[in-house]
């Protein structure tokens, strides 16, 4: 694959956390972008990078399947627990001495 650019680069990829599998894998990734990602977002590999870039684009495609799915006011009568109380929790959360 090449980029209008010009550059690219191949990078091994592993998986470090704990309750993923690990798999290696050789990718061709725009070195431009991937360098804007680790200055934008201060992260300091590319694995991290690619692994931070893969989990905000599958937020992003969670979030766009729910927002084109049709709700009606019935589908939502039991969203929300009923003894739910968000000044409680914040109370419970809130740092001693605060």
């Amino acid at each position: 694959m090449s980029f209008p650019h010009g550059k690219e680069t191949h990078i091994d990829i592993w998986e470090s956390e704990p309750y993923n599998m690990r798999m290696k894998m050789t990718v061709e990734i725009d070195e431009k972008k991937l360098s804007r990602l680790m200055k934008l977002t201060g992260l300091k590999t590319k694995t991290k990078a690619l692994n931070y870039a893969l989990s905000a684009a599958e937020r992003s495609a969670r979030r766009n399947r729910l927002l084109s799915t049709s709700l009606a006011p019935k589908d939502l009568e039991n969203a929300i627990d009923p003894n739910y109380n968000l000044r409680e929790l914040r109370a419970r959360e809130r740092p001693a001495g605060l």
